[in-house]
């Protein structure tokens, strides 16, 4: 039923207009623009970087040295002297070894917690969990290490450690087959074997019981001889990846053996993926492949095949594909949703328009990247990632961190952006907002305000019927769900107007919230919630099943 609670009309006009209006500009249909792109060198002097990412709402950046094991702090074009954590002492390195990949918790700002994959002495692979200090956000408590998770490695390459956090919330974290040509062992067919990967862990509960947790909604929990952390199957050795803020859906960057490079993608929903390796690779049948009778042969309906793939061959100059950004930053709208990936060896950069079923419009960016102070050509790429504002990020292996930007002037960002547009409900999932109203709007009180297509219960305003409720509604809406979705749904903004929010969508909602779409929107108010100083765009939220 509808409450009704009246607002002085002024008020109402300032609260409701703005969001309107925000919402028919969100409902307008996208244009695909031509847009010219070059290369910003950020900073230079790096040592063998292999990884780049930054908390949420951050302007720093944080690189992930491979050999050295140290993470380094980069402030605007300045590498800061001391790193924010070395651990160089507790790594192998060499060849495909060394510190691999980083990533923050969705929730960093509260508990400080980040990750780190590495191959440690032995050679296996390890992910640990972190804690910057209390007293300097630019330093990490070297002593805070908790093993989130071990790997054996039964040969020195293919070691996967890519980290990221999903629209689920959870970690997923990425494991190559174990090395050795072909993929010997099979293991990445192999149910019982965490080799060749994709894992899902839900790491919250390492506070409470010192362990992960396996979501129950995994594809292979409570399987017969299978380990329930695996999330998909068949990678020989997904580098890097990267969730798409729209879709929710994965790009797989996954390194092949000797003669396919392939992009995978896993849709957002329940898993359970088998991307195919040994037995295939790319659209490939691998002929040297030795699996058990019973694997999936080549070609198998099962079987998922790549997005994109290309060959080693001289036009595609490549040997090792380096990847998983699908761009939704602000800076480069006419490039919204297409994805960008690499080679390791030719020093190539493409870009190329998907859906997570086909792909479109595939573009070579070198020749507009190639940076002149290095000679016009990028040299041995190792990842492509995003700042914090969906940006994206080029790291080589000579030292080099540069940044994707228009070559005229960059488009604004709206002061609301969301991390996540598409949420499953069997899932459940963390839609993450983050808001930048400018420092004219410092420390004033702020509110969520939220509605939802397709529904029509909601607050009584002045005596107009409207579905507007900052967080009632949506629990109605999500099928009576306990507790406050979201979080903070008033507070103050800090020193730059800005606010960090997040609504988390427990796992198995109502169905009747499948469908839906939520649209939120924020406003600053004066200290006594007289008078609307500010408003925001709306953002969405698609619920998906």
């Amino acid at each position: 039923p509808a409450v009704s609670f009246r607002f002085p009309q002024p008020v109402l006009a300032a609260l409701w207009g703005p969001f309107l209006a925000g919402c028919s500009l969100l409902l307008a249909p996208g244009r695909a623009e031509a847009q010219g792109i070059t290369l910003q060198t950020v900073v230079g002097g790096l040592a063998s970087p292999v990884d780049v990412q930054s908390p949420r709402g951050d302007s720093r950046l944080f690189v992930a040295e491979q050999n050295s094991g140290r993470i380094r702090v980069v402030v605007g074009n300045s590498i800061l002297p001391v790193p924010f954590l070395d651990l160089g002492g507790q790594i192998s390195s060499g060849g495909e070894r060394g510190l691999l990949g980083l990533c923050f918790d969705p929730g960093y700002h509260q508990n400080r917690y980040f990750y780190v994959a590495l191959t440690n002495p032995v050679g296996d692979l390890e992910v640990r969990r972190y804690r910057t200090t209390a007293w300097d956000p630019n330093l990490a408590e070297s002593w805070s290490a908790r093993l989130v998770i071990s790997v054996p490695q039964p040969f020195p390459n293919h070691n996967g450690g890519s980290l990221r956090f999903g629209p689920d919330g959870h970690l997923y974290i990425g494991t190559g087959d174990g090395g050795g040509a072909d993929d010997p062992g099979c293991v990445a067919q192999n149910l019982g074997s965490l080799l060749g990967k994709l894992l899902r862990l839900d790491v919250r509960s390492l506070d409470s019981s010192g362990s992960y947790t396996i979501p129950p909604q995994n594809p292979f929990v409570g399987q017969a001889g299978a380990r329930g952390e695996i999330f998909a199957l068949g990678l020989r050795n997904p580098w890097r990846f990267g969730f798409d803020g729209q879709s929710g859906g994965l790009l797989i960057a996954d390194v092949g053996e000797a003669a396919r490079e392939e992009l995978s993608w896993q849709h957002l929903g329940p898993g359970g993926t088998n991307f195919g390796w040994p037995q295939m690779e790319g659209t490939l049948c691998n002929g040297n492949a030795s699996c058990p009778p019973a694997t999936p042969g080549c070609w198998a309906p099962s079987l998922r095949p790549p997005l994109h793939e290309y060959t080693h061959d001289f036009w595609s100059g490549g040997c090792s594909v380096v990847g998983g950004v699908v761009y939704r930053g602000c800076a480069l709208p006419g490039l919204s949703g297409t994805a960008w990936f690499a080679d390791y060896c030719g020093g190539k950069v493409w870009s190329i328009a998907t859906n997570g079923w086909a792909t479109w419009g595939l573009v070579e960016r070198t020749g507009e990247l190639a940076p002149a102070a290095a000679g016009g050509t990028l040299k041995v790429i190792t990842a492509l990632c995003e700042d914090a504002r969906g940006e994206i990020l080029i790291l080589e292996q000579t030292g080099m961190l540069y940044r994707v930007v228009p070559s005229g002037p960059a488009a604004a960002c709206q002061p609301l952006r969301a991390r996540f547009q598409r949420l499953s409900v069997s899932q459940g999932g963390l839609q993450q907002l983050e808001l930048q109203f400018g420092s004219a709007q410092a420390n004033r009180a702020y509110a969520v305000l939220g509605s939802a297509s397709g529904t029509w219960p909601g607050f009584g305003l002045d005596g107009v019927s409207v579905p507007l409720n900052p967080d009632a509604y949506l629990q109605w809406i999500l099928g009576g769900a306990a507790g406050s979705l979201i979080s903070p749904a008033v507070g103050l903004l800090g020193a730059a107007g800005e606010a960090l929010i997040d609504l988390r969508l427990p796992p198995g909602a109502a169905s009747q919230a499948v469908g839906q779409t939520l649209h939120h929107a924020v406003v600053a108010l004066d200290p006594f919630w007289m008078t609307v100083r500010a408003s925001s765009n709306a953002v969405p939220l698609e619920l998906a099943p």
